[in-house]
């Protein structure tokens, strides 16, 4: 039995050894133009699927007529920057684009952040609030704008 093991370990050794210079042999070594083999993708996901749907074209309508609108507000009176303390006037003016007032660009004829600015913007909201009704639906819109 001893003379059979180290033959049965250089069999088994010879094994191993032959099975690691198959798997050698199998594995691509070389990499050229002639014989380069790509593999699949390994990590595939799935692409973004997009719906084609059919878009109304935008049709940029025309400002209407710009109007405007005489207004007066009656301030706190308790600043003693303000050089007249009681009643301020003066005129905005609004259009009118897709059914919609662009209260963005109300009062844009005084200094933004002025006084009489903020004055003007809380006498357009407040006209706005008065002429809300089926006739002029627009104006319930812009009633609803940040002074």
């Amino acid at each position: 039995m001893a003379n059979k093991t180290p033959t049965l370990v250089f069999l088994l050794t010879a094994l191993l050894m032959s099975n690691k210079a198959v798997l050698a042999s199998d594995r691509q070594t070389e990499f050229n133009d002639d014989n380069y083999q790509p593999r699949g993708a390994i990590n595939i996901t799935p692409g973004i699927k997009n719906k084609k749907t059919q878009r109304k074209p935008t049709t940029t309508a025309k400002p209407g007529p710009l109007r405007s609108v005489k207004w007066q507000w009656e301030g706190a009176g308790f600043s003693s920057k303000r050089k007249s303390q009681g009643k301020t006037d003066g005129v905005f003016y609004y259009q009118i684009s897709n059914s919609v007032i662009n209260t963005s660009s109300l009062c844009d004829n005084y200094t933004a952040g002025s006084l009489i600015y903020r004055d003007c913007r809380k006498a357009a909201k407040r006209y706005f609030n008065e002429q809300c009704s089926s006739q002029f639906p627009e104006a319930c819109g812009a009633a609803g704008m940040t002074p």
